[in-house]
């Protein structure tokens, strides 16, 4: 069986076409380049790209798209890196498509690492996905045990001992989609779209691109955050919000405040909460719904749309807090018990939070030292 290719079950075959055309890819990608010819490089790289972008297959193992997409994108990256690109003087239109023609960036190796971190990021929310849709069938049937890689590209086999006999197996489409699930949780991907962000970042901060360098700043906040490690999440949050506050773009703040007072809340500092909390609702930001779909809570993160009923629980955790509301809800024993210090907040006389805790203070008599 093992020299013998056959027609592969629905999923796995899609998995070897991908595998395929990667290598193809690969080869391809690297003759241009060596060869100086970075346009074109680039140009097969956006037909690659778009050939597969849709092909997710089923939503059972959608992750592994992802997770071939993200490295589509580290790869070309580090090729571009490793070879001397030069940008051309004039980007004809003629490359890629008339409405969409080559940018300055595509010739940068942090937009594809971004791209890279990216992706993979969308890899550990399928996983998420992918887990809870897979729970009841591995509780039934398993993980299939001693799964390899056939000789084949892109195709894996089982073995099966039987006494002395070492017999080769296919796989179901059920028994690889549990196996490629139990081999994707082994690993945390966190820590590599960290790795992957920041160096973009520093690509993008070294060509003076400070605003895209935020967004992967705030890439690798999230990440911090999603991996538990609150204090640098919080410490990375902190400086992309004073590029938001700088440039005013208050939809960007409204989430990454969000995140701020989630993490001073884990770090215990009411201090940071209360501040956070009083600058959201101050933000001049209004959503047009009130309804807080699940979509709209996954792109908006913790804060949640910027609704008025959003902003008057934000209010009303914080004068939970001040008033030493033992049951707010998300408080701990750590962060109550850190209110028990003088709480004292610096608010200047221009500062948008003046006017909130004058109107906090004056209708719930809020025992707050504050320096105006």
């Amino acid at each position: 069986m093992i020299g013998t290719s056959t027609r592969l079950p629905p999923t796995q075959r899609l998995v070897e076409i991908k595998a395929v055309a990667e290598q193809f890819h690969f080869k391809i990608s690297t003759l241009l380049l060596h060869a100086g010819k970075a346009v074109e490089a680039i140009t097969w790289f956006r037909k690659h790209i778009r050939s597969y972008a849709r092909v997710l297959g089923t939503p059972e193992v959608a992750f592994l798209h992802w997770e071939w997409f993200s490295r589509q994108f580290l790869v070309f990256g580090e090729l571009i890196e490793t070879t001397s690109t030069t940008i051309p003087d004039t980007l004809s239109p003629r490359f890629g498509t008339a409405d969409y023609g080559l940018t300055e960036w595509e010739f940068q190796p942090a937009y594809y690492y971004q791209l890279a971190a990216t992706y993979l990021r969308e890899k550990r929310y399928a996983i998420e996905c992918s887990s809870s849709m897979a729970n009841l069938t591995t509780e039934v049937n398993g993980v299939p045990e001693s799964v390899m890689p056939s000789v084949y590209v892109g195709q894996y086999v089982r073995l099966f001992e039987q006494g002395d006999t070492v017999s080769i197996l296919p796989l179901s489409d059920t028994e690889y989609t549990s196996y490629a699930l139990s081999e994707a949780e082994r690993f945390q991907d966190s820590y590599e779209i960290i790795a992957l962000f920041r160096k973009a970042y520093e690509s993008f901060q070294s060509l003076g691109a400070t605003r895209i360098a935020s967004v992967c700043s705030g890439g690798m906040a999230m990440e911090y955050y999603a991996a538990g490690d609150f204090s640098n999440a919080k410490q990375l949050f902190d400086n992309v919000a004073g590029l938001y506050r700088k440039e005013g773009w208050t939809t960007l703040l409204w989430e990454n405040l969000g995140y701020l007072r989630e993490c001073s809340m884990k770090l215990n500092s009411p201090k940071d909460f209360i501040s956070y909390s009083l600058e959201m609702a101050a933000l001049p930001l209004f959503s047009r719904s009130e309804e807080e779909n699940r979509e709209n809570k996954i792109k908006s993160g913790p804060a949640g749309s910027p609704t008025i009923s959003r902003r008057e629980n934000i209010q009303q955790e914080v004068i939970n807090v001040l008033e030493r509301n033992q049951s707010s809800e998300g408080t701990d024993d750590g962060f109550n018990n850190a209110m028990e210090e003088v709480t004292h907040l610096d608010i200047d006389q221009i500062s948008s939070l003046r006017m909130l805790w004058l109107i906090s203070w004056r209708f719930n008599s809020i025992n707050l030292t504050v320096t105006l």
